[in-house]
């Protein structure tokens, strides 16, 4: 008797477009929900939920972001639903991984890869590559190093995010340029 094969996913990931701006700002959210409150700090579920509660304007903001140039989008598909997404943003002195979201329910299928490599593919290696995670956020962290980003620094106090009115305590990491 054959053993059954059982169809793995695949992945599409192209260049978001405003219309995707709902799903992005749905996984954003169910990422920081899943990823954010910590009683130590005291950052509960409902201070991420209001921070959040702004659905329309937020969906504006990622819309006026895909349309705006200033950054690139990338959203990754299984099927026909959006399980993730990232954004780079290129500078003068060094590139910036923005964001790298994975649908809560999805995380260790390979995703947050892809969505890893096609942003260190279209930045490239010239320039030095920063990213800001949450400290206590051990998971991202590791992820991050097995691409070869580095802890830098915290972030000082004035440019921490706040959620309600505590600051989320970040890192700074960095993927060396390789100008070889």
């Amino acid at each position: 008797m054959e053993k059954e094969t059982i169809p793995q996913p695949t992945f599409d990931i192209a260049e978001a477009t405003a219309n995707e701006a709902k799903d992005i700002f749905r996984i954003q959210r169910d990422t920081w929900l899943a990823t954010y409150p910590n009683e130590e700090i005291g950052i509960t579920a409902e201070m991420i939920e209001e921070r959040f509660s702004d659905m329309d304007g937020r969906i504006q903001k990622w819309k006026n972001n895909i349309e705006g140039g200033a950054s690139r989008i990338w959203v990754i598909r299984s099927e026909d639903c959006i399980v993730g997404f990232c954004g780079v943003m290129e500078g003068e002195q060094f590139n910036r991984l923005a964001s790298i979201y994975v649908d809560p329910d999805q995380h260790g299928g390979g995703i947050g890869g892809r969505l890893m490599e096609q942003a260190l593919s279209y930045l490239g290696k010239d320039k030095d590559i920063v990213l800001d995670v949450a400290s206590y956020n051990t998971n991202a962290i590791g992820f991050y190093e097995k691409y070869g980003f580095e802890i830098g620094s915290e972030i000082p106090e004035e440019d921490l995010l706040h959620i309600g009115e505590v600051a989320l305590p970040e890192t700074r990491m960095v993927l060396r340029a390789s100008n070889s």
